[in-house]
């Protein structure tokens, strides 16, 4: 449970509540995969390396994932402000 809770405040962004329940199919889609989704991203979408994803370390795996939504959301930022 200790390491849970490290894990949760360390990488805060991909483990925040969400507001108000979404019932949307993306949603559904999200909750129906998962962290496979997450593992799929690192693997840059190309099955013959989820191995090899699944074999790094679990703090290089969420600081890869915490770079990735980071720098997404800027990239959506700069779309709506222009």
């Amino acid at each position: 449970m200790e390491f849970r809770k490290g894990l949760s405040e360390s990488y805060e962004a991909l483990f925040e509540e969400q507001g108000e329940p979404d019932l949307s199919r993306e949603a559904n889609f999200n909750v129906k995969y998962g962290w496979y989704h997450s593992v799929w991203r690192l693997a840059n979408e190309d099955v013959t390396k989820l191995d090899e994803v699944t074999d790094i370390n679990f703090h290089k795996c969420l600081s890869a994932l915490m770079y990735i939504k980071e720098k997404n959301t800027i990239q959506v930022s700069k779309i709506k402000n222009k």
